[in-house]
């Protein structure tokens, strides 16, 4: 039996609709840029503070074109920011702990490693979910 959705109930389940959708194209978006796209440019300097910003910038303009199928230009630019900045900083720990501590591929910890790094990724997907969910919210 379906139960009739009150106007409020209707509300939040196209709003959870709405911030699923953009999750998941962020994930998408992810999967683009630190998979395929990186292929490109294998072997930048991300241990080098500004190593690796073509990297970071790809994840940048990928996040500001996900973010403006939802959101104003200056909320997209803002998360595109926000990621790159995030994305950078991650990137650059994880590659600097990785050699100091001679990690290769083929080992256990390189990969437990690389699951705090993806973690801290899709972490930032989901605070930029929050944020722009917050500030719409506000200011409607």
């Amino acid at each position: 039996m379906r139960v009739p959705l009150r106007g409020c109930d209707l509300f939040f389940r196209k709003r959870l609709s709405i911030v699923m959708t953009l999750l998941f194209l962020l994930f998408v978006k992810h999967a683009v840029a630190d998979l395929w796209l990186q292929t490109y440019h294998c072997g930048s300097r991300k241990d080098l503070y500004w190593g690796g910003h073509r990297h970071y910038g790809e994840h940048a303009v990928l996040t500001a074109l996900v973010c403006v199928l939802f959101v104003p230009v200056h909320l997209a630019l803002l998360s595109a920011l926000f990621d790159w900045i995030c994305h950078w900083h991650i990137d650059h720990f994880k590659t600097r702990l990785v050699l100091r501590w001679g990690l290769g591929r083929s080992s256990a910890e390189f990969w437990r490693i690389q699951t705090v790094d993806q973690i801290l990724h899709y972490s930032t997907y989901f605070g930029i979910v929050l944020l722009l969910q917050w500030i719409t919210l506000s200011s409607s």
